[in-house]
């Protein structure tokens, strides 16, 4: 005897402007904790290309966090500090209004820490991107 039930499948259309940390380039020495990559290595870097308007970091927060150069096109934008007074508090970051076309972001553990952090780890769980609105024609 065959039951047939009915299901639903939600899709989050917000995924597919995400590039989950899988997809990430990490080198060296990051270390898989199953929803992001981190490392306390100091110049350890996390890159990946994309196309859009924008793009968003995603991240924790935590105690033990430190500080991240991060650039774009090769150009530094700042440097960010991923520390947080608790732990796996939500962290994001975000830069838009780029130009049309194939983009590089790249982050890099810089070897400075808030004076409360108790290390200088830094983490990634993806990047989200902001599309390029629709050209006009």
């Amino acid at each position: 005897m065959t039951i047939r039930q009915p299901y639903f499948l939600y899709l989050d259309p917000a995924q597919a402007n995400r590039i989950p940390h899988r997809q990430v380039t990490f080198s060296p020495n990051w270390q898989d904790s199953g929803r992001f990559r981190f490392t306390n290595v100091v110049g350890a870097t996390a890159e990946c290309g994309f196309e859009g308007a924008g793009i968003r970091w995603l991240g924790y927060r935590y105690d033990d966090a430190g500080f991240a150069e991060i650039t774009i096109d090769g150009k530094v934008i700042g440097t960010i500090d991923q520390f947080g007074p608790g732990r796996d508090l939500p962290f994001d970051w975000s830069c838009k209004d780029f130009p049309p076309g194939r983009h590089t972001i790249r982050l890099r553990l810089l070897d400075q820490k808030p004076a409360e952090s108790k290390d200088r780890y830094l983490n990634v769980a993806g990047f989200e991107i902001t599309p390029a609105a629709p050209t006009q024609r």
